[in-house]
């Protein structure tokens, strides 16, 4: 509940005693709590918007001339709100992805919007390729994956899978495989992720050698195998996979390589 004198009170039903969980110096308009109950968002009368930890007791974010906003009821880190003509997502710490809107947000679910124009309520849908790649390059690859959990298309979920794989984040990689019913990239996850518990260790170029191969990008691969030096396992690979002139020609690659 947010009160005229900028207090923000966490009421419970059967306790006569609230809790502050923040205090503003201007009238509160609008606050709710994001969906793990951690973060508040606040709406004051001035149009500024601030998110505020409840864990750790700090600001996190602050947005000026709101009109008004709503948290994701599936991403707990996740907000859109409208302002000056423009409606913006804010995901984590990156930065806003707006577009033109003159509409106020009422709801956020998943990858969409309930907005209202007009006193009429409709449903925007949104994208949010660009967050998850942005969460990928950052390699937060559970960040991503949590993202990737409420709908993208599967090219999105392969190319998070690839890049959890070859930066050995197995977990994410093998939950990507099977939501694909990838089985082949499912395999090579879990051959991976054992040698690196048996080992310490694996030989990334080998890693990405094979990871290219499955792509059948065959060229690129044997460059690999050849700057890891086990040119005999890229032949025992290609032959596995009845790739057998791909395994001729990485000999002679080898041979030329080695001459």
């Amino acid at each position: 509940m947010g009160l005229a004198n900028g207090q923000v009170l966490k009421l419970f039903v059967d306790n006569s005693f609230p809790i502050q969980l923040y205090r503003s110096t201007v009238a509160v308009v609008k606050c709710e709590l994001n969906v793990s109950k951690k973060k508040v968002a606040i709406l004051d009368l001035n149009k500024n918007l601030i998110g505020y930890d409840l864990i750790n007791q700090t600001q996190i974010f602050q947005e000026v001339n709101v009109n008004s906003f709503a948290w994701n009821s599936d991403l707990e880190d996740s907000i859109a709100f409208s302002s000056g003509g423009t409606i913006s997502i804010k995901t984590g710490n990156l930065p806003p992805l707006t577009q033109k809107s003159d509409a106020n947000v009422i709801g956020f679910e998943g990858f969409q919007l309930f907005i209202n124009k007009n006193d009429s309520i409709s449903v925007m849908d949104i994208s949010q390729s660009t967050t998850l790649v942005k969460y990928i390059e950052k390699k937060e690859f559970a960040m991503a994956y949590k993202l990737a959990c409420l709908g993208v298309p599967d090219n999105d979920l392969r190319f998070l899978g690839i890049e959890a794989l070859q930066n050995q984040d197995y977990e994410v990689a093998e939950k990507c495989f099977v939501r694909l019913k990838d089985l082949p990239f499912g395999e090579l996850t879990k051959k991976y992720a054992e040698e690196q518990k048996k080992n310490g260790k694996v030989n990334l170029d080998v890693l990405r050698a094979e990871v290219l191969a499955y792509q059948g990008k065959y060229q690129e691969s044997a460059s690999l195998y050849i700057k890891a030096g086990r040119m005999s396992e890229a032949i025992e690979f290609f032959c596995e996979l009845k790739k057998f002139d791909e395994a001729l020609r990485y000999v002679r690659m080898g041979n030329n390589a080695h001459s």
